[in-house]
């Protein structure tokens, strides 16, 4: 017939959800937010506390190939050229002691005032006629000393090829004679 079926009580058992397992659907639910929260705390804390700097500018073409330059040239090249220069220094020879003194403020104006005549100078050049131990290693030390002061930089040309010094250009208020540069602070 045609009459609306009677509306039966639900009961739990009908129904099959037990209200403990929807109960315990829900805390698992919320356990996971907790965790997600607490990782998002945490990455805050950790974000809070790194700082960033600024991008550098870029740099200009000839930046670029100076730094390409010095970047190739490792401190082992420059050992390895100055084991070749103390290599060629004859040890055969009898040689009349006289005490020499050297001192690397003396060698770095040599070194200097040659680059002012030159632009560029193979590095083994720099120790052309110069065959005493202690020359050389006073020389070395004042290239080395030059380096560090910025006033010259080293580089190779190719893969293994000579290295090259040549002096890095003069600060604005400077003159260009190896009298400006402060070798008296050594």
């Amino acid at each position: 017939m045609l009459l609306p079926k009677e509306e039966k009580p639900e009961t739990e058992d009908e129904e099959g959800l037990d209200p403990r397992a929807e109960l315990v659907r829900q805390l698992v639910e919320y356990e996971r937010f907790k965790e997600a929260a607490g990782s998002l705390v945490i990455r805050e804390r950790l974000w809070r506390e790194s700082f960033t700097r600024d991008p550098l500018p870029l740099p200009t073409e000839s930046a670029v190939e100076e730094d390409m330059a010095t970047e190739d040239l490792q401190l082992f090249d420059l050992l390895s050229a100055f084991q070749e220069v103390l290599d060629r220094a004859p040890t055969n020879e009898i040689v009349e002691l006289a005490r020499e003194t050297w001192t690397v403020q003396d060698r770095i104006q040599v070194i200097l005032e040659r680059l002012e005549a030159e632009s560029t100078v193979p590095f083994e050049r720099l120790f052309e006629h110069h065959w005493s131990k202690p020359l050389v290693i006073a020389t070395f030390l004042a290239l080395l000393e030059l380096v560090r002061m910025n006033l010259v930089r080293l580089f190779q040309g190719e893969w293994l090829g000579p290295i090259q010094v040549t002096r890095r250009f003069v600060p604005a208020g400077g003159t260009g004679s190896s009298e400006s540069f402060p070798v008296d602070s050594l």
